[in-house]
């Protein structure tokens, strides 16, 4: 019985999918159009990935697309306001990317054989550059500090000081691994799902965005 209703429930969720589908416009459209025109100054171009459809609202409420000019992803929020739609989008993240790896090389300047990469965390205001982020007292960051050596305590209190002077909330992490040029050799997602079979040792922090109290995790 339990195993026929969930058969049923299935064949419901995957009729209602299509039905938005068919009856709502073309998201991918609709958002690429947004897009363009909010940034055409940037003269960029916005590669179509997919859009995310919402079964219980029966419409799409993301589309995810590529930025060619940045090299990075973005996401469009569509919503309804009576019978117009509304878009919002983080293309901001991609002005603020370079600036804040800068900031954080900037970090590991004292240290050889170091490497870091970073991804932006939940951001819900929307800024122009990273400076203004990093001001806003609301900065987070996931942190990965790579090396082919062991990290010593000092240095990693040295770091988290440093990050927690400027405000800055999220989870930081220290990777020993046997290869010191995987960052420079492929992405940080690549890295994290592909080579972990290089990561030696790691050491993990957590950063409280409400008093910036940093706990070892």
């Amino acid at each position: 019985m339990k195993k026929t209703l969930k058969i049923f429930l299935l064949i419901i969720g995957i009729i209602l999918i299509s039905t938005a589908c068919k009856k709502e416009p073309p998201y991918e459209d609709l958002s690429l159009d947004y897009l363009n025109d909010r940034y055409a100054s940037e003269h960029d171009t916005f590669t179509y990935i997919n859009c995310g459809y919402d079964v219980f609202k029966g419409w799409g409420d993301k589309c995810y697309f590529k930025s060619e000019k940045y090299d990075g992803d973005i996401t469009v929020y569509i919503s309804k306001n009576d019978d117009e739609y509304v878009f919002k989008d983080n293309y901001f993240r991609l002005f603020m990317k370079d600036d804040a790896q800068a900031y954080l090389e900037n970090i590991i300047k004292p240290y050889s054989n170091m490497a870091v990469k970073f991804r932006f965390s939940s951001i819900k205001e929307e800024y122009k550059t990273f400076d203004d982020y990093l001001k806003s007292g609301y900065c987070r960051l996931d942190v990965y500090f790579i090396s082919n050596k062991s990290f010593n305590k000092n240095t990693i209190d040295i770091i988290l000081k440093k990050i927690v002077s400027d405000k800055i909330s999220g989870v930081i992490k220290f990777y020993e691994t046997s290869d010191n040029n995987l960052l420079k050799d492929y992405d940080l997602d690549y890295v994290l799902n592909n080579q972990r079979e290089l990561i030696k040792a790691k050491q993990e922090y957590g950063i409280d965005y409400s008093n910036y109290e940093i706990k070892e995790k």
